[in-house]
């Protein structure tokens, strides 16, 4: 079990990201802190950046997501600030099996700089998604492909419509590469799903569906049909979506207050999610069938605090039909915090 998150150095108030592998009893295996800081580059004054967006990422460091390839290397990729808060770059960083550092990269396409998801394809090169901007008028969804064996850039995508755009989570599947994540202008939200395909990686298909809809995590089961979670996000209810190959719905669901942030699909079919849950102070999980009917909520300890994000975010099945989840307390919904941050994993046994 491998664990990304982000830890704040209140002594020094830096955010640097953190990085834990566990072993199948849960003693950790080796662990990696001791990241970079990035100083302040020089850049253009930039007169159109918002106040808003400077202050969203100052002293901000996080490694969103992690994947394996097939050699057991981990992939690591996150967010962090350069220029005290006036620049963020997409970080990725690639460890052996035992931890230590084959290479690290960052990324620049924009200004600012988001990098939400990683992904793995059959050769292992990594795919990155997220976004970023070079002004306030516009948030551009990106999704780059990097070669495995050094970082290097093998393409890039963006996706623009009218006001924001951000993809969240990409998996991979053959020569194809979907991406999940969402757009914004005034205040529609619309879930938005994309396919790049091909050697240039160009883009093949797109879903969206209309209605205050946000995906935050997407996965896909073994008859290749995909599986999304996220929330809708002006009732607050949890988000689930699942769609075929061809992306034809299969059906959406979701009535339960709250917000559904980690998503995988057991050996049967039946998908597990984790996240919020209106009403109940502790961490939540909920067990669906393979039509999305919920069979039973699980309800896992009180949690540590009563902050809004203070919740179970990623989840994975073992081989063993095991759930393993990873709880980041001050994470991903709230980008600046005086507090310092905890995380840790559990496993459930089904």
């Amino acid at each position: 079990m491998v664990k990304s998150g982000f830890a704040k150095f209140l002594c020094n108030a830096e955010d640097k990201g953190i990085v834990v592998k566990y072993d199948e009893n849960g003693e950790e295996k080796w662990s990696n802190q001791d990241l970079p800081n990035f100083y302040a580059m020089p850049l253009a004054k930039d007169s159109s950046m918002p106040s808003g967006i400077k202050e969203l990422l100052r002293d901000y460091g996080y490694f969103f997501d992690i994947a394996v390839d097939s050699k057991d290397n981990i992939i690591v990729a996150g967010t962090f600030t350069a220029g005290d808060g006036k620049r963020s770059v997409m970080y990725v960083k690639k460890y052996d099996s035992q931890g230590n550092e084959i290479w690290e990269r960052t990324y620049t396409p924009f200004l600012v700089n988001l990098a939400s998801g990683v992904a793995i394809d059959d050769n292992d090169d990594i795919i990155i998604a997220g976004g970023g901007t070079m002004t306030a008028l516009s948030f551009k969804g990106c999704i780059i492909k990097i070669s495995g064996e050094n970082g290097r850039v093998i393409w890039k995508r963006l996706r623009r419509r009218r006001g924001i755009v951000l993809y969240t989570s990409v998996v991979t599947n053959a020569n194809d590469i979907i991406a999940l994540g969402f757009s914004r202008y005034d205040d529609n939200l619309d879930l938005i799903v994309t396919k790049f395909g091909g050697r240039l990686g160009l883009r093949k298909n797109e879903l969206i569906r209309w209605g205050n809809k946000v995906g935050m995590k997407i996965v896909m089961d073994k008859q290749n049909n995909f599986i999304v979670v996220g929330k809708t996000e002006k009732e607050e209810e949890h988000y689930l979506l699942k769609f075929d190959s061809n992306f034809n719905i299969l059906w959406e669901k979701g009535k339960t207050k709250g917000f559904l942030y980690g998503v995988s699909v057991m050996k049967n079919g039946e998908i597990v999610a984790s996240g919020f849950k209106e009403g109940i102070n502790e961490y939540y999980a909920a067990l669906y069938n393979k039509d999305g009917e919920k069979l039973l909520d699980m309800l896992l300890g009180e949690r540590v605090s009563n902050l809004p994000d203070d919740y179970m975010r990623g989840i994975a099945i073992d081989g063993n039909n095991d759930i393993s989840q990873a709880l980041y307390m001050v994470i991903f919904i709230s980008f600046t915090s005086s507090l310092p941050a905890t995380s840790y994993a559990m496993i459930l046994m089904t």
